[in-house]
C-alpha cells in the first residue's frame, strides 16, 4: 500500500527532513539512487534522492506528463505513487540549455 502521494512543505519541516543538503546538480549517466521523500512543488513533484554509491543527496523534479503522472521524461515511473525508501535506477543527463534533466527511472527490485 502507498502512502501519502506526497507532503506539503510544513510536513517535511515537521518530519525533520534538511531539503538543503539536495543538490539540484545531477550527475550525468545512470546511478541508483533511495527515494528518501516527495515534497509538492509549484508546478511538479520534487523527488529527494540518496545516491547509494556516494552518499550524496539530489533533489529531481517530476513533472505532470497529461495531467494525470508526475515522471521523469520517458514517462516511465509515477513518481506521485512510489513509496519512500523504495530504490531506483535513474538516468539523468543535461538538457539543450546545459540544466540538469531527469531522462528515465526504473525500480530496482532485489
Amino acid at each position: 500500500m502507498h502512502q501519502k502521494r506526497a507532503l506539503t512543505r510544513a510536513q517535511v519541516e515537521e518530519a525533520g527532513f534538511r531539503r538543503g543538503e539536495y543538490s539540484d546538480d545531477l550527475p550525468e549517466g545512470t546511478w541508483r539512487g533511495r527515494l528518501d521523500f516527495k515534497k509538492w512543488g509549484r508546478r511538479c513533484l520534487l523527488c529527494y534522492f540518496t545516491e547509494l554509491a556516494t552518499g550524496k543527496k539530489y533533489r529531481i523534479a517530476a513533472f505532470r506528463e497529461d495531467d494525470k503522472r508526475y515522471t521523469p521524461r520517458d514517462g516511465s515511473v509515477d513518481f506521485s505513487y512510489t513509496d519512500p525508501g523504495a530504490i531506483f535506477e535513474l538516468t539523468t543527463g543535461r538538457n539543450t540549455k546545459g540544466r540538469s534533466a531527469w531522462l528515465g527511472a526504473a525500480e530496482v527490485v532485489e
